[in-house]
């Protein structure tokens, strides 16, 4: 949680950052590992003043992300073509 945040902008930003930095592969005992993160926000004042609608609003969004990031990766695997990208 961030506190003291009201630049959706900003907000933006920072997602993302985060987004890009949790997407980076990591090499483990030279095995490649990608790991994601789906990310859900949702600002005080413009969104709601109650905890519990904020959290509901940023939970919706963290499932939109999610969605998105699905239809995105099917893309990267069945391209246009409707074939599978090689895996080497």
């Amino acid at each position: 949680m961030i506190t003291d945040l009201k630049d959706k902008a900003k907000l933006e930003q920072i997602a993302e950052r985060i987004r890009t930095l949790l997407n980076q592969s990591i090499d483990w005992d030279g095995q490649t590992i990608q790991a994601g993160c789906s990310i859900g926000a949702a600002l005080s004042g413009e969104d709601g003043e109650i905890y519990e609608t904020l959290y509901k609003i940023a939970d919706e969004r963290m499932y939109e992300d999610k969605k998105h990031q699905r239809s995105n990766n099917r893309q990267r695997q069945f391209p246009e073509d409707g074939q599978p990208l090689s895996s080497s």
